[in-house]
């Protein structure tokens, strides 16, 4: 700052004259053979210490492992059973009284009886017939030659023919004679005593085994864990700047004859860039189709690319972030990717590494890196790139 001021001042010695007639004024009481410049009056600040909360009072659980106990135990192998066994009957041999021949009833027939009679029939009808006379009736005038004739009916009887006649008395009828069996002796078998299904019992087989049986369950328990404060320094305006006023500074300048020039070269130490944020390249991790499940090649991923650098580095703190790509419902986009981010972070605790080196956020489909947005039509391939997990280190 100093010399930063001795060259204005020098360059104010030279430049005098076209000062003077740029601001229309001049330092009051100047003083012969010193040096001024005008200046800004620069802001003052002062340096105070300021404690600030760096990580707050927080919970972290702790595991007690579950208690057990070994016993001895009688395992039942095979359980009881049961057999049925058969016995069979006894019998003896004895004579019986068998019919060989069943008897019958030999059936008799006695013959029909009648009784002998005469009757007739009518052979031949009763007729009659009509004889006319040449005679006529007297008094009986008539052109017609067929009238007035005198007619006689003559009658002949019927006949009869007589024959012998049998009416019945009975017919013929079965007189049953019984025929008595042919019976005959044999030896048969006479059951003393009946079969039986006997029951017998099967014992168990058991064997005595040693047994690891849990006594208290695993438990967490809570640990506080104090917040951490840093001290750093604050810069406090003290006094504001801005204004402009004449300022006595250092110079040793030679006076310098008219229409001579004077050069002066100024050095500007402009402060280093900052590094650009290192960008990580997603890793290929992959899921089952519509879940957070990782696959075996992915969890390989994992060891190789997260789990070998945060055990090189115990202390650097990371972020898991999962993306989707737009396809499907966004609540259930944003829902999933949270799932996957946070299935890479429970691997990582199940490899060993402290949860509270561990962050996850899910962003759904809300970051897509190329132009298959929603409603968008792209390849699977293009689709494909935007359903990526990424990690970012928080700390080293």
């Amino acid at each position: 700052m100093y010399n930063t001021m001795k060259k204005i001042a020098i360059l104010m010695s030279l430049l005098v004259p076209a000062l003077a007639l740029a601001q229309g004024s001049l330092p009051e009481k100047p003083e012969d053979g010193k040096c001024y410049a005008l200046c800004t009056v620069e802001a003052e600040y002062k340096k105070e210490p300021v404690k600030v909360l760096v990580r707050p009072e927080y919970k972290k659980l702790k595991v007690i492992p579950a208690e057990y106990k070994t016993v001895t135990e009688t395992v039942v192998m095979r359980p009881e059973s049961k057999k049925f066994v058969y016995v069979p009957a006894k019998y003896k041999i004895v004579k019986k009284e068998v019919v060989a021949k069943e008897g019958y009833n030999k059936q008799n027939i006695l013959p029909e009886e009648f009784k002998k009679g005469e009757d007739r029939v009518l052979t031949k009808e009763k007729t009659g017939n009509w004889v006319v006379s040449e005679n006529k009736v007297p008094d009986c005038e008539s052109a017609d030659p067929d009238e007035c004739k005198i007619v006689f009916y003559s009658e002949t009887p019927e006949e009869f023919t007589t024959y012998t006649k049998y009416d019945k008395v009975k017919d013929q009828t079965a007189a049953p004679a019984p025929i008595e069996p042919i019976k005959e002796f044999i030896e048969v078998e006479e059951e003393v005593e009946p079969a039986r299904i006997e029951e017998v019992v099967i014992p168990a087989v058991t064997k005595e085994i040693t047994r690891t049986v849990l006594v208290k369950d695993e438990t967490v328990v809570e640990e506080v864990i104090p917040a951490e404060y840093a001290t750093i320094e604050k810069t406090v305006l003290v006094k504001a700047g801005g204004l402009k006023e004449w300022r006595e500074v250092p110079c040793n300048v030679a006076k310098v004859a008219p229409g001579t020039e004077k050069k002066v070269n100024f050095d500007m130490n402009l402060p280093a860039n900052k590094p650009a944020k290192q960008k990580f390249e997603p890793l290929p991790v992959f899921y089952r189709l519509g879940s957070a499940e990782l696959t075996p090649t992915s969890k390989k991923t994992i060891d190789e690319r997260l789990v070998t650098m945060l055990k090189a580095k115990p202390s650097m703190r990371i972020r898991i972030m999962a993306h989707t790509d737009a396809q499907g419902a966004p609540d259930r986009n944003l829902a999933l990717s949270k799932l996957r981010a946070k299935s890479v972070v429970d691997y990582l605790i199940l490899k060993g590494i402290a949860r509270d080196r561990l962050e996850s956020e899910g962003y759904g489909d809300t970051q897509i890196i190329n132009k298959c947005k929603r409603g968008v039509r792209c390849s699977e391939a293009e689709h494909a790139q935007n359903r990526r997990t990424e990690f970012e280190v928080i700390a080293e």
